[in-house]
């Protein structure tokens, strides 16, 4: 999680597939950021608090941006990312926040006055 306090631009586990390593590299080769979904799982969530403040603000803008109606495809060119790291997001914010997809996270953020 340091890591990300210092803006790295990719982040892939040594006991990811070698698979990842090379996205990676072309991802942030290409200008774009990318994170190991499992970047999500080492962080703990919180089991006392609001789940939504385990998420990163990239996350919180990439929730807001998905439940605007946007495909991942048009997420990924308005934020500056691959269509992957959109989907990586994405799942590491479902998982988060215990929700099934797009709908559940608008409702969630109205909830929580974000959306």
């Amino acid at each position: 999680m340091e890591a990300l306090d210092f803006k790295v631009e990719g982040i892939v586990f040594k006991q990811s597939d070698p698979k990842h390593l090379i996205r990676c590299v072309r991802e942030v080769h290409a200008g774009r950021r990318w994170l190991d979904v499992k970047v999500n799982e080492a962080t703990p969530v919180a089991s006392d608090g609001d789940a939504l403040d385990t998420l990163t603000r990239r996350q919180i803008e990439v929730a807001r941006a998905a439940v605007s109606g946007l495909s991942n495809k048009e997420l990924a060119q308005r934020l500056g990312v691959s269509e992957g790291t959109v989907k990586n997001h994405l799942h590491a914010i479902y998982e988060r926040l215990r929700l099934e997809g797009r709908l559940a996270l608008l409702l969630y953020l109205k909830e929580k006055a974000l959306g």
